[in-house]
C-alpha cells in the first residue's frame, strides 16, 4: 500500500533525520562542534575558521600562509619532537628570504652553512658574503686569502705573534723580536759572536751561494739614513751616518760618520 506525504510531513521527516545524523556525530567524534562559520575540535568557541584545542598529529603537509605562535612557554620542533629551544629544527633549513635573529649560536663540531646570498650580523645591509658589525671572536684558526684593514684609528694586536709565508717574515710576540727572510732566532753565546741575542735578524735572500743579507736604510739630502745605537740604560746613544759628499771630514768620495749624540726622546 503506497503511503503519501504532505509537504508539512516531508520537511519533518528530513529535519529528523539531519539530526540524528549531526547527534550520531557528536557522540561518535567527541567534541567536534560545527557550524557556518568555522569549525572546532575540542572547543565550542573556535576563533578562526578553524580552532583545535589540543595537539594535531599531522603525516603530510601542512600548508598556510602564515604561522604565528602564541605560546611562550612551549617550544616548537621541526624533525624533532623534543625541541631544546623555542624553536628548533632537526635536519637541515632553506630560507628563501632574510633571517632576522638577536644572535646565533652553533653547538655542533660539524655544522656546515650553505649561503646563497649574504650573512650579516649586527647589521640588515651586509656588503660582502659576511658582514659583521661590531667584534667578532675566533677561537681557531682564520684562513684567509687576504686581510683588508680599513680603519685610521683602530690598531691590530696579534697576541702571540704572526708568521707570513713561513720564511719570508716572523714576529715573536713572547720576546718582541723580528726575523726577515729566516725562520731561525739566533742565540746568544754561539761561538762567541754576540753577547745578547738580536731583537732583528736578517736572513740571506735566495738560495744560491752569493745570497747575502742586506739591510738598506734610505734618508734625504745629503746625508743618508741613519742609525741609532742606545746604551742599555737609555742614557748614551751613538749615530752611524753615511755622508755622501764627505764634507764633513773635509773628503770628496764620501764618508761614513760615527758620532755620540743625544738619544731621541
Amino acid at each position: 500500500m503506497r503511503k503519501y506525504f504532505s509537504k508539512q510531513q516531508f520537511f519533518t521527516s528530513a529535519a529528523a533525520v539531519l539530526l540524528s545524523v549531526l547527534t550520531v556525530a557528536v557522540v561518535t567524534y567527541g567534541a567536534s562542534i560545527i557550524d557556518t562559520a568555522s569549525v572546532g575540535s575540542g572547543t565550542s568557541t573556535p576563533g578562526a575558521a578553524l580552532g583545535v584545542k589540543g595537539a594535531i598529529i599531522a603525516e603530510d603537509f601542512v600548508w598556510g600562509n602564515a604561522f604565528i605562535g602564541t605560546s611562550t612557554s612551549q617550544a616548537s620542533g621541526f624533525g624533532t619532537t623534543s625541541p631544546g629551544a623555542e624553536f628548533a629544527v632537526a635536519g637541515g633549513g632553506l630560507f628563501e628570504g632574510f633571517v632576522h635573529a638577536a644572535s646565533f649560536r652553533s653547538t655542533s663540531t660539524d655544522t656546515s652553512w650553505l649561503m646563497g646570498g649574504t650573512l650579516g650580523l649586527g647589521t640588515t645591509t651586509p656588503g660582502a658574503k659576511l658582514a659583521v658589525r661590531g667584534e667578532a671572536l675566533f677561537d681557531g684558526r682564520v684562513t684567509a686569502s687576504s686581510y683588508a684593514a680599513t680603519s685610521t684609528t683602530a690598531t691590530s694586536t696579534m697576541k702571540w705573534g704572526f708568521d707570513i709565508a713561513s720564511s719570508s717574515l716572523q714576529v715573536d710576540g713572547v720576546t718582541g723580536r723580528v726575523a726577515i727572510g729566516t725562520t731561525t732566532f739566533p742565540l746568544a753565546g754561539v761561538a762567541g759572536t754576540m753577547s745578547v741575542e738580536p731583537s732583528l735578524t736578517i736572513g740571506a735572500v735566495g738560495g744560491s751561494d752569493g745570497a747575502t743579507s742586506t739591510l738598506f736604510i734610505a734618508g734625504e739630502g745629503q746625508k743618508g739614513g741613519q742609525i741609532i745605537l742606545t746604551s742599555s740604560d737609555g742614557t748614551r746613544c751613538g749615530s752611524i751616518v753615511f755622508d755622501s759628499e764627505g764634507v764633513a771630514e773635509g773628503l770628496t768620495g764620501g764618508a761614513l760618520i760615527v758620532e755620540v749624540v743625544d738619544c731621541p726622546k
